[in-house]
């Protein structure tokens, strides 16, 4: 993924994207928190997960993650 379709997703949709590790849920830049009020610009290889900063920078998301069974 490269650092123009991270503009793209903050662009249109407001979403703020980090990079993670690869096969992971922890990023792969240092000090993610600063992008708490930046975007993050930083290529996100194709072999690396990709994390979406929820709250305030991205537009308020939201994410509700049900790990229970019916």
């Amino acid at each position: 993924m490269t650092s123009n379709i991270i503009e793209k997703y903050h662009v249109e949709y407001g979403f703020s994207l980090i990079p993670n590790k690869p096969r992971s849920k922890i990023p792969a830049v240092k000090e993610y928190k600063q992008y708490f009020d930046k975007v993050c610009y930083e290529e996100i290889k194709p072999n690396q997960n990709v994390g979406v900063m929820t709250g305030r920078p991205s537009n308020n998301l939201v994410v509700f993650d049900d790990d229970t069974f019916a």
